[in-house]
């Protein structure tokens, strides 16, 4: 960690910027001048100036009056090694330089002087403002340069501060008749209120409420709005939300005191702080590869009180709905757009019917049906499009073809008898249109491939070449590609034939490329599919670089396949081969980024091959509900927006391809003791302390896919009237899985609550939980408390090893069985001590093994195996550690989280005593959990380690071996990337400045790209994956 009196607490700039102050926590703080250059400014050499004690607050302004315009005043309050508080002024002058203008001046306060809890700056009145808990100080500087004891004050009545800004444009509608000498400082406090405090001579102080938010405010800016006079206020809460708003009236200006009225304008999402992290498996199969980064979604707890809300991040493209949703659509099969005239029409295919709407972005129902007889609504459609003569659009259906100018039918062509369309592709910027025709006979069925003019010439189809196909095919897709057509089929082989768009008739003898997904021609590499797994489902290739392509696939069991192959040469090499989770699984072109892939299956991804192995992006709706996705269109001449077919019907949304955190959350309430997750019901049981004036329940549910509160039903035990009392207190909880014999899971809905009453005695009551549904309410869920036991002492935490139930006092171990015939908990003998007080305890549930490590405040972990329903000691760690939790990779791999220095540190097992590897420094106090992760689509796939700060940091370790993949290409990425010297060092150093050397700034500045990997104890441990210049190499993890 940094030394306290290393530059860097706080950046101190004037209006003029022409004077720069680094402070530092104590004892000294750095003066930088400033001079313009024609790359910007320039930070001069720096003056080290020392003044002993804490350094509080600090403000630096310009003097404007009495002295030279070119003087700059820094106030300091620092608390002494004498502990008193003391005033300093620092003077100087630019002209005359630091060193020869510098005056200090000195007021050192009395033991009863309050401190101050915020400082600002009145330049115009020569003084500075503190703001206290009871007053309002305004401290001049003649107070300080002559020793004048004196200040002016005024009481202060409101909640506690929190924050203070200085606008820049005038607040109050009474400024337009102040004076030069007025100044005005505004402050938020704790509960929400904001002041403002107006100066003009020290005869004239106002102070005024303008506002009331319902958030305790941290940081904020506050200004007024010259379009409409409006005031803009940004704000960011530490246990609230963080946004933009827009006030039209203040309070004195309103006759409403009670509230502020307000407009929010952006809703920045805010996840701390975070407590009760619960990782649940993203899939079914956590351990398969599929194209989910993080293999567990991230749950938590956050913010305090009231404030509290269960919530879920996540790390991807945003997508918001631009307009209501066509709820008639949501079975729709297939959607077609097409640009008619001034129009955008769809033809959406449904099971039996095609609806044909029309979008109008500008309106507030933006779809409107177009409702014709002459349309062809019976039937799905299998092709839309418009016809070479711009004048007609053609519809394709299953037996027919059909000519339309939307308001009578020109010509209906019907084929030939026996004869069905199976696929049908128009070409983009071109008058061709392919298709494949089935004719299914007595004894065998033929498959046609065709080519043929946008037209309809005589009353028949304008064919230009038909082409008998010697297989059976799953899927079409055509495309032009460096000026040059390309027709790709699919068969049920898992072979991709790529032809010539002129179709020879000798073309299914003489692909350009045949691709078999089960063997790639360049490595003869086998993919491990099961039968049926490996039939296309749909297909595109994309440009790659020089005479590359990447031929993207995906089949019908839900696998993406990505092939890299040079169609002049021939050869082919397998990229990635991942599992997509949902079937089917389509893909589309992204407008305007011809590298880029859109899928759709449940979800939606974006597959940028732009960037180096093809990151691949999730796709997440700014909504609470988790909607499935069936289908996704671009629309025409609208960069990221496109059509949607959800569960919940047609919209249109608009994608930024920007990757940011996404939160979906539901609000609690209410102070919560614990967080627990039943994967059987999809549901969150969030235990809450007890509020007895809101006599409100312990206990609230809210269901996984819709983030909502379900109202709940209680039936407490016998002989007593609630589950819990007010004399209980919860204190921890886990999920109790009953086992058979043979360690089959009976049931999952059990849940143990570890409580204490009024008297200290400690229990532990049984709750089943169960989903019920009724006719007058959807869902309700039912509470049933089975049984309540004595425990020998308060419990701090609870878990379940295998069969057995362990749980914690103060210093204590104790271990409990089920007993069937009585129906209750029965003690076992053993007793287990610690030499410290217990703050976790751990089982891996994944390894299959009978082992529980026990953390303490001060003498780390411990580790025990459960033998015979006993508890053996097999080994511990010597060192002492106060121990936020652990996570263990495997028997032999541990992880654990520090209190007093931030660490995480990893140790291994050797025979009894635990040996410590390596430990990270992070500028939070980490808890740690395992997960499986995967760094972009790199074949480097490992469990790594989640490192969570109650500030909302979210940090991945994940070990990479240096002869691995990823490490090899970041080499080759880092040499690369400076052509004249290749030497990965110098890249690395470039690194360590916040901007390159070769710009004239950036001296005497701490490092900024690299905050917490650049802590001495890091040096040569980790690598920075969201670093710029790599990040198309080694990306940044997906939650």
């Amino acid at each position: 960690m940094f030394m306290l009196n290393t530059p860097g607490q706080k950046l101190l700039s004037n209006r003029g910027a022409q004077s720069v102050v680094v402070t530092s926590p104590c004892n000294m703080f750095r003066i930088h001048t400033v001079k313009s250059t024609p790359m910007g400014i320039e930070l001069t050499k720096h003056f080290n100036i020392s003044i002993p004690g804490i350094i509080l607050h600090s403000c630096l302004s310009e003097v404007t009056t009495e002295y030279s315009d070119n003087y700059h005043t820094l106030f300091i309050a620092n608390f002494t090694s004498s502990n008193r508080l003391k005033y300093n002024i620092f003077m100087w002058n630019l002209n005359e330089g630091i060193p020869q203008s510098l005056r200090r001046y000195s007021l050192l306060m009395d033991n009863t002087t309050t401190i101050p809890i915020m400082v600002e700056s009145l330049p115009n009145n020569l003084a500075y403002l503190a703001i206290c808990k009871t007053s309002l100080i305004i401290i001049g500087i003649d107070n300080i340069t002559s020793a004048n004891y004196e200040f002016k004050s005024i009481p202060y009545t409101g909640g506690f501060p929190t924050a203070s800004y200085i606008p820049q444009s005038k607040i109050r509608s009474s400024n337009s008749s102040r004076g030069p000498k007025s100044d005005e400082v505004i402050f938020t406090t704790v509960d929400g209120t904001v002041y403002s405090f107006v100066i003009n001579g020290l005869e004239d102080i106002t102070l005024e409420p303008i506002a009331r938010i319902p958030d305790s405010v941290s940081v904020f800016t506050f200004e007024r709005e010259n379009k409409d006079n409006s005031i803009v206020m940004s704000f960011g809460s530490s246990t609230g939300s963080n946004r933009k708003i827009q006030i039209n009236k203040l309070l004195h200006e309103d006759d409403n005191d009670d509230k502020t009225p307000f407009n929010t304008i952006i809703d920045y999402k805010n996840w701390s702080p975070l407590s009760h992290v619960q990782l649940l498996a993203n899939s079914e199969d956590p351990e398969a590869d599929n194209l989910t980064t993080l293999k567990h979604e991230i749950w938590a707890i956050s913010g305090r009180g009231k404030r509290s809300r269960l919530l879920q991040v996540r790390n991807g493209f945003s997508a918001s709905r631009l307009s209501n949703c066509y709820l008639k659509l949501k079975k729709c099969l297939r959607i077609s757009v097409v640009e008619w005239e001034d129009k955008i029409l769809l033809a959406c295919s449904l099971p039996f019917e095609t609806i044909f709407l029309e979008y109008m972005a500008d309106q507030e129902e933006c779809f409107a049906e177009l409702i014709d007889e002459t349309l062809p609504v019976a039937n799905e459609t299998l092709g839309f499009g418009v016809a070479n003569d711009k004048r007609h659009a053609m519809i394709f259906k299953p037996t027919s073809v059909v000519l339309t100018n939307f308001q009578d039918i020109f010509e209906t062509i019907l084929l030939e008898d026996n004869w069905t369309f199976l696929f049908v592709q128009f070409l983009a910027n071109s008058d061709s249109v392919y298709n494949i025709r089935q004719k299914t006979q007595s004894e065998e069925t033929v498959f046609t491939l065709v080519k043929m003019k946008g037209i309809i010439v005589d009353n028949a189809l304008a064919t230009e070449v038909s082409v008998n196909l010697t297989f059976q095919p799953s899927c079409l897709y055509t495309t032009t590609l460096q000026g040059k057509q390309y027709v790709l089929v699919g068969d049920y082989e898992g072979k991709i034939w790529i032809f010539d768009g002129n179709l020879s008739p000798t073309v299914t003898s003489t692909p350009i490329s045949l691709q078999d997904i089960n063997r790639v021609a360049t490595n003869e590499s086998i993919l491990d599919f099961k039968p049926g797994e490996h039939v296309p489902h749909d297909i595109m290739i994309i440009p790659f670089e020089n005479d590359h392509f990447k031929l993207i696939i995906t089949t019908k069991a839900g696998y993406f396949v990505s092939i890299s192959l040079n169609l002049e040469l021939g050869g082919s090499t397998l990229d990635e081969v991942m599992r997509v989770d949902g079937v089917p699984v389509n893909l589309l072109p992204v407008p305007k980024n011809p590298k880029a892939v859109l899928l759709v299956s449940l979800k939606t991804w974006i597959v940028n091959n732009n960037e180096q192995n093809g990151r691949v992006h999730p796709v997440y709706f700014d909504e609470r509900k988790e909607r499935t996705i069936k289908l996704a269109c671009a629309v025409p001449g609208n960069l990221n927006t496109y059509f949607y077919v959800r569960d919940d019907g047609l919209c249109v949304a608009e994608v930024v391809p920007l990757s940011k955190p996404n939160v979906r959350q539901a609000t609690v309430g209410e102070e919560v003791k614990s967080l627990v997750y039943h994967e059987n019901s999809g549901l969150f049981t969030v235990i809450c302390h007890l509020n007895p004036k809101k006599l409100s329940s312990v206990l609230k549910f809210i269901d996984k896919r819709y983030l909502k509160l379900l109202p709940s039903e209680e039936v407490p035990y016998k002989g007593t009237t609630n589950i819990f009392t007010p004399d209980i207190t919860v204190i921890c909880t886990c999920v109790w899985n009953i086992m058979k014999e043979n360690k089959e899971v009976v049931s999952k809905r059990l849940i143990l609550v570890g409580c204490s009453d009024s008297k200290g005695k400690g229990m532990v009551k049984v709750l089943d939980i169960a989903k019920i549904y009724k006719e007058d309410t959807n869902t309700v869920v039912k509470v049933t408390e089975l049984f309540c036991y004595t425990l020998l002492e308060v419990p701090s935490h609870i878990i379940q090893v295998r069969g057995q139930i362990f749980y914690s006092g103060k210093k204590q171990l104790y271990s409990i069985d089920y007993d069937p015939e009585r129906k209750s908990f029965v003690h076992n003998d053993e007793v287990v001590k610690l030499p410290s007080d217990i703050s976790s305890l751990y089982t891996d549930e994944g390894s299959g093994l009978a082992v529980l490590y026990v953390t303490t405040t001060e003498d780390s972990v411990f580790e025990y195996e459960v033998v015979d329903h006993k508890l053996k000691q097999s080994s511990h760690d010597t060192f002492k550690r106060s121990v936020t939790n652990v996570a263990v990779m495997d028997r032999s791999n541990i992880f654990m989280g520090e209190f007093d220095s931030s660490l995480v540190v990893n140790i291994v097992k050797e025979k009894s005593f635990l040996r410590t590897t390596w430990s990270y420094t992070f500028p939070f106090i980490p808890k740690v959990y395992t997960t499986k992760v995967s760094f972009g689509r790199s074949k480097d796939r490992n469990r790594g380690i989640l490192c969570v700060g109650v500030d909302g940091t979210i940090v991945v370790l994940h070990s990479v071996s240096t002869k691995s993949n990823t490490i090899k290409a970041l080499n080759n990425q880092i040499g690369e990337s400076d052509l004249k010297s290749k030497l990965t060092e110098r890249i690395a150093d470039t690194f360590n400045y916040p901007i390159l050397p070769s710009r004239n700034m950036g001296r005497g500045l701490l490092v900024l790209n690299k905050p917490c990997f650049d802590f001495e104890g890091n040096s040569s441990k980790l690598i920075d994956c969201d670093i710029e210049q790599i990040n198309q190499l080694c990306s940044s993890i997906d939650f």
